[in-house]
């Protein structure tokens, strides 16, 4: 018997294309053909680049202009992920800041660029020069900092950000965050107390404190470093030319597929990506794992954290 609670910050997509043009006044005289140089010139500076803009972390807005104006905040739809069509070459100005909204504390860490820290200023002026991915990095609980090395009893992380908990054969896992580093405590329950949690109701009222009540005297065994197992990029670039049935084997899990850009959210055991496919794509009603197995990995990002609450999902 297993209960698991897991959070996912739901993916927004936002795509914004931005072309550029300009008029002129054709003069009554010839206009002299253009060389073979002035045109390669007009050509390369119509390449667009794919920009992409997320968050990662909770509570956390971003905003971003590519006409050198100030970005603005939409408090009542904050904006989490973006991905911008632009022009090579255009710079675009990137902002992150804290929901003020949220009683938690919450604080902007940095802006990552593909995974690599890239400034540690919420205000950043980028120029979009290659596909690529800028990631505001958020962290909460700062206010509650604990010393995991100290730690005896899950009771002492109850107050930390939860990610997620499971229950089952005798353990109890609380995956947690901390300083913008990802966790989880691994402790004993016996089974009058696992019985007694699996009574309470959600529906209760008082389920929150019923719960940290049972929970809060387990002795805790173990403390994992979820994030220290983050694949780096270059694990992931050796995906590149598998197909998706490879990954389907592998025991990759797809969750959803767009058919324009070839997206597909994925989960791997602790983790979840993004998975850009490239390939001929076969007419479908309702999406199906079949329609990816053909399809060839053309990219792989980490997105966030898939099920490290499940113990099967290990840390190396």
């Amino acid at each position: 018997m297993k209960r698991t609670i897991f959070m996912i910050i739901a993916l927004i997509a936002v795509q914004t294309a931005f072309t550029a043009c300009g008029t002129t006044d054709t003069p009554s005289a010839a206009v002299p053909a253009k060389s073979s140089n002035e045109i390669i010139t007009e050509s390369q500076n119509t390449e667009t680049v794919l920009i992409k803009i997320n968050t990662e972390g909770w509570g956390g807005q971003i905003a971003f202009t590519d006409d050198g104006s100030k970005p603005v905040f939409n408090d009542e739809y904050p904006a989490q992920s973006a991905a911008v069509n632009t022009q090579k070459g255009t710079e675009l100005i990137l902002s992150a800041k804290t929901d003020s909204s949220i009683s938690e504390d919450i604080s902007f860490v940095n802006w990552k660029k593909n995974g690599t820290v890239f400034s540690d200023e919420p205000v950043i002026t980028v120029t979009a020069d290659e596909d690529c991915e800028y990631v505001a990095v958020f962290m909460s609980g700062g206010g509650n900092s604990v010393d995991l090395e100290s730690v005896t009893t899950l009771g002492e992380l109850l107050d930390l950000r939860s990610w997620g908990s499971s229950c089952m054969d005798g353990t109890y896992v609380q995956v947690f965050e901390q300083d913008g580093i990802y966790y989880r405590a691994i402790a004993d329950i016996d089974e009058t107390t696992s019985q007694a949690f699996f009574e309470l109701s959600y529906d209760d009222e008082d389920y929150d404190e019923k719960c940290n009540e049972l929970l809060s005297p387990l002795t805790v065994n173990k403390i994992e470093n979820i994030s220290a197992a983050i694949p780096p990029q270059e694990e992931l670039d050796e995906l590149i030319g598998k197909t998706g049935e490879d990954l389907l084997n592998d025991e990759w899990i797809s969750f959803s597929f767009d058919s324009v850009s070839m997206e597909s959210y994925m989960q791997h055991g602790l983790f979840a990506y993004i998975v850009v496919f490239e390939g001929d794509i076969q007419a479908y009603g309702e999406y199906s794992d079949d329609v990816i197995k053909p399809l060839t990995v053309k990219s792989v990002k980490y997105e966030g954290l898939g099920d490290p609450a499940d113990l099967n999902n290990r840390i190396e």
